[in-house]
């Protein structure tokens, strides 16, 4: 990857927010996180953007063109496997400036669980649906994070329950997200290309970056380097 002439800085990794789904929308309304009468809803499972979201996932396709340096030789596209991710890319980056560029898809970006509108679609849907992604390195149909499955042991609520919310999953404990996104680092790490766009979500851009406000379709761009300080260099989890 080192012959490409656009190889000018370090290795850099430029995080994309999703655009605003209808869960962005729900929830900035009466059902406000941590609200007293806070009640999910299976309508938002695995929440698409909304028409809002639609039009900034659009209008960011001009954006990135002139915010960011894309070279085939040198750049990879990972996509966390969501509805509301893989839609972002399709209408920003799809057939425009990543043309040539590998594009992959890697739940290790996907959102912390919170809420159900967080669980993904079976992996034989998403490979019909978006067959500009590779799939390949997710093995199970299943792929979101299930508390029973990949944690196991009586569940204890971190989420806010202190009245009469309502939740209908177990969300993803800090510590389990933690290991997570080391490993999400460890990946970017370990990645042979000097340019790393991800698709994904304002959770995992908080935790790798420490950046509290992340827009929808906001880019955030980081050097390898910066990373490597916050998360603390590549560990055997």
């Amino acid at each position: 990857m080192s012959t490409s002439p656009y190889k000018t800085r370090p290795k850099t990794i430029t995080f994309i927010r999703h655009g605003r789904t209808h869960a962005n929308e729900y929830l900035s309304k009466t059902h406000r996180w941590g609200s007293p009468t806070f009640t999910d809803s299976w309508s938002l499972l695995d929440s698409p953007l909304n028409p809002k979201g639609i039009d900034q996932a659009t209008a960011l396709k001009e954006t990135l063109k002139n915010e960011i340096q894309v070279d085939p030789e040198s750049t990879i596209v990972l996509v966390s496997p969501l509805t509301r991710t893989l839609e972002t890319f399709r209408l920003s980056g799809n057939g425009g400036i990543y043309e040539g560029c590998d594009v992959k898809a890697c739940k290790l970006l996907a959102e912390r669980t919170y809420l159900v509108s967080d669980k993904g679609t079976e992996l034989s849907t998403l490979v019909n649906r978006y067959g500009n992604v590779d799939f390949s390195d997710i093995d199970e149909e299943d792929w979101w994070f299930d508390y029973d499955r990949d944690v196991g042991g009586e569940y204890v609520e971190w989420r806010p329950c202190d009245a009469e919310q309502v939740y209908l999953n177990n969300g993803e404990p800090q510590e389990y997200f933690e290991k997570r996104m080391k490993r999400l680092y460890e990946h970017l790490e370990r990645l042979p290309h000097d340019h790393i766009v991800c698709y994904t979500s304002w959770g995992v851009i908080r935790e790798v970056t420490g950046k509290d406000e992340v827009r929808n379709c906001e880019i955030c761009e980081v050097s390898m380097e910066e990373l490597r300080k916050r998360m603390g260099g590549v560990s055997k989890l």
